[in-house]
């Protein structure tokens, strides 16, 4: 068995289920909040009424005690965690589709417990290979003892947010001819986010532009930006690399994200502006407060509308500002309404639901509106079979056409099977990633399978 790195493991529920379904949190609690020479003997006990595999009958397994002190923490603080430590289990349990594929709910505690199971997977050898080269965290309920005060000591090291970092003063300046690559949650390091990067990077012409619209998994640490980010980026030294921030860099509190991407990619800050003589490229962060606007960003945004002449104003973010499929963004849009109702904003690419939508012309803001989240997470598929056909495609995926709302405008949904999910490629859909290209006063997208296949291709208005 070869050995794993960092972004080979993948944790499941399967992996974890006889240690976190045995686990009294009751039991913790009382254990790990106590100080060490209080705990005496208070073990945490794995229930064996609730193990498949128990004897009636027999006494409960012991497992170590928690170790860490953690009488420091407000109480209040404890019964809020210990709370979210109960239903991040059951989000896991609910989230795990699929045994050995890759999966994490948008939720800080079971991301941070996820990460953190992956870390001590890979630092004890509990795991065991799956076909596909990665590997699989694997525990029982005798497994790292004291995991639970290890965990809560290691997410309150990660509930401090790195510091926001303000606007940039000034504009990046790209050519009036030139090409940018976009991916959304793209920082899995596993299945088609390889093969994105790959395509990219072997396009010619080259691209100019790489943005990605965020999330990077299980919780952007600093070993997961490294593994599952830095370590799978395109390699183009001549482009200009950009990142926006989002909710999964933030549950680690921005560590991998301000510590090592923003350095990596010479971005002084989470929000970017790029300009030629045609286009103003604005990236905002909408992580580092969820789903809104932090730090000023709206009147830096002004600033650089209002010195924009008549250059077309295109968006980048991690959150939606609308969606047919899930929830909206009201903090976005009454923060950006003065800019949308004046029609202002040409388009906006956004990612944070995992799948691909191209959505037609906003009927009040005459904005183009684009959901690139496809290109890394393994997002499982709906049946959209029943929905009309807007375009059969040339790699057995589709276009399906969905209702407008009335929050949203008509949509074209990407939908097809994932050959990158080797265990069950039909469960999943399809990977890939948007490109656009300015040629003077045009713009040019394009919808890419992950090997590069352009699946679709407008002209925006």
């Amino acid at each position: 068995m070869s050995t794993p790195t960092p972004g080979q493991v993948i944790v499941s529920y399967r992996g974890l289920a006889s240690l976190l379904e045995n686990i009294d949190l009751q039991s913790a609690a009382e254990a790990g909040f106590l100080r060490n020479e209080e705990a005496g003997d208070n073990p945490l006990v794995a229930r064996a009424g609730d193990d498949p595999m128990g004897v009636a009958g027999a006494p409960p397994a012991q497992v170590q005690p928690v170790s860490e002190d953690l009488s420091d923490i407000d109480e209040l603080q404890r019964m809020v965690m210990m709370s979210q430590l109960q239903k991040a289990i059951g989000e896991i349990a609910v989230a795990d589709r699929t045994p050995g594929v890759f999966f994490v709910p948008d939720s800080q505690a079971a991301s941070l417990l996820l990460a953190y199971m992956a870390d001590k997977g890979l630092e004890t050898g509990k795991l065991e290979p799956l076909k596909n080269n990665n590997f699989e965290v694997k525990f029982d309920d005798h497994d790292i003892g004291g995991w639970v005060g290890s965990f809560l000591r290691d997410w309150i090291k990660r509930l401090q947010k790195r510091p926001f970092l303000p606007p940039p003063t000034g504009v990046d300046v790209i050519g009036n001819s030139a090409r940018i690559a976009i991916m959304g949650d793209w920082g899995s390091g596993l299945y088609g986010a390889p093969v994105c990067a790959q395509s990219i990077e072997k396009a010619n012409p080259a691209y100019d532009v790489v943005v990605h619209l965020g999330d990077i998994y299980y919780a952007g640490n600093h070993k997961e930006v490294k593994s599952r980010f830095l370590a799978y980026w395109p390699k183009l030294p001549k482009a200009l690399h950009r990142a926006v921030n989002a909710n999964h860099e933030m549950y680690s509190g921005g560590e991998g994200y301000f510590d090592h991407v923003l350095p990596e990619f010479k971005q002084p800050s989470s929000v970017f502006a790029l300009q030629n003589d045609y286009f103003l490229l604005v990236g905002l962060d909408t992580g580092y407060s969820e789903h809104d606007l932090h730090g000023g960003q709206v009147e830096w945004l002004a600033g650089l509308i209002a010195q924009a002449g008549n250059r077309k104003v295109v968006l980048f973010s991690h959150h939606q500002p609308f969606s047919v499929l899930e929830s909206q963004g009201p903090k976005l849009i009454k923060k950006l309404r003065p800019f949308l109702s004046t029609g202002r904003i040409f388009a906006w690419y956004w990612g944070h639901e995992h799948r691909c939508m191209v959505y037609e012309k906003h009927r009040e803001w005459q904005m183009w509106g684009r959901l690139i989240g496809h290109s890394g997470y393994p997002y499982f598929r709906k049946d959209f079979s029943g929905y009309p056909l807007a375009q059969a495609n040339r790699d057995g995926s589709s276009f399906r056409v969905l209702a407008a709302t009335d929050v949203a405008p008509r949509s074209a949904v990407l939908d097809g099977s994932n050959p990158y999910v080797t265990d069950a490629p039909l469960k999943y859909g399809p990977h890939g990633w948007a490109s656009i290209e300015l040629v003077d006063r045009q713009i040019v997208e394009r919808i890419h399978a992950a090997d590069g296949t352009v699946l679709h291709e407008k002209e925006l208005l």
